[in-house]
């Protein structure tokens, strides 16, 4: 199980360290080759591929991609299932496709165009450009420059640089601090931007209320002032994305040691956590102890490594083991997604940041500690 553990932290590592080359040709997914990967579950219905062009491409339920390029052209997703097409590499292309449920991308470069959606388009990236000839039934982006056109009923939007065009039914949402609003817009709520932002709205667009709003996410919140809750959205739709994806590389790595942990749950819950909060006691003291003799400290830094890593990468692994208790008659790995999901929002309540990933390492800790004394009083 150690050996798979590491394996675990390194790939971790690389898709925190290294989004762009995350899940490139050398990554698990691939078992160390160059070559495309995919696998294709006849019972489900979902796909699962790597490093591979979508072209021409009918996939019953649900799409999971992950790799460094992706060029998706007349895809079709979740006909008759209402599935979605979860994305994750550098540069993602999607073209000509129709996707009954929901486009869900995250990567450095996202290019979406004569695509329907058949629920929302969620996008996280450094570069998100959705083209006139989309549609959805709403659009949720954050990045750096993002570029949204289509039609919409709504739309929450947070980048440096928005470009807006397209037709929205309903209200749309924007944190920026340079708002361009273009000719033929159609905004049919509300459109709120920041009261600091530099807004260009060109002539011809019928944006009849616009709203001017406080937002954290690009001026400075005064002492004692409320935070915007919309400040958040480009941080958790990321983290969201994020923590799916590995809560599906733990399940193909991995998923002997999560069944475990959840029988575990079910007969020696309070014994873990009390291992768990020991562990977590001890050992920054004992890294602390071997930290000045300079023989022992090494030993030390793979200590606060082995508690760091523990703590980043916490929430998928207890979020999988809550979603399978929670949630009993449903497919393990759609649970497990749900309850990391769910420990994913909790994080973001104001206060509890720090609070949620530790109280899930103390969890894992424990886990594992008692996993291995199982295994000692078995020998």
């Amino acid at each position: 199980m150690r050996k798979k553990l590491l394996v675990v932290v390194a790939a971790l590592a690389l898709v925190l360290c290294m989004p762009a080359m995350a899940f490139a040709a050398n990554s698990a997914f691939d078992k160390g080759t160059a070559e495309s990967t995919s696998y294709v579950d006849t019972y489900t219905g979902n796909a699962f591929l790597t490093e591979r062009d979508a072209l021409n491409l009918t996939v019953g339920c649900d799409l999971y991609w992950a790799g460094d390029t992706l060029n998706a052209r007349g895809l079709e997703v979740g006909g008759g299932t209402g599935g979605s097409a979860l994305l994750a590499g550098s540069t993602l292309n999607v073209a000509s496709s129709t996707i009954h449920g929901s486009l869900r991308a995250a990567g450095q470069t996202v290019n979406v165009s004569s695509t329907t959606i058949g629920n929302n388009i969620t996008v996280a990236g450094q570069n998100v450009s959705i083209a006139s000839d989309v549609s959805a039934g709403g659009v949720y982006a954050a990045g750096s420059n993002v570029s949204v056109s289509g039609t919409y009923q709504g739309a929450a939007l947070a980048a440096g640089t928005v470009n807006l065009a397209g037709f929205y039914a309903g209200d749309v949402n924007i944190s920026a601090s340079t708002v361009n609003v273009s000719r033929g817009t159609t905004v049919g709520g509300t459109l709120r931007v920041p009261n600091n932002a530099q807004v260009t709205i060109e002539e011809g667009a019928n944006v009849p209320n616009v709203s001017y709003v406080d937002d954290a996410l690009v001026s400075t919140v005064s002492e004692g002032s409320e935070q915007n809750s919309f400040s958040m959205i480009g941080p958790l739709l990321f983290s969201c994305i994020a923590h799916a994806l590995l809560v599906l590389l733990f399940f193909f790595l991995i998923k002997g040691a999560m069944e475990g942990a959840v029988k575990l749950t079910e007969t020696k819950l309070p014994r873990v956590f009390m291992l768990g909060f020991a562990e977590f006691f001890v050992l920054p003291l004992l890294g602390l102890f071997l930290l000045f003799p300079l023989v022992t400290a090494p030993i030390s830094v793979l200590i606060f490594i082995f508690i760091a890593v523990l703590w980043m990468f916490s929430i998928p692994f207890a979020g999988y083991v809550l979603g399978r208790r929670l949630f009993e008659g449903m497919a393990p790995l759609g649970a497990g997604v749900i309850g990391t999901l769910v420990l994913t929002a909790i994080c973001y309540i104001p206060y509890l940041f720090f609070v949620v990933p530790t109280i899930c390492s103390v969890f894992i800790a424990g886990y594992l500690t008692q996993s291995f004394l199982d295994k000692r009083v078995g020998k």
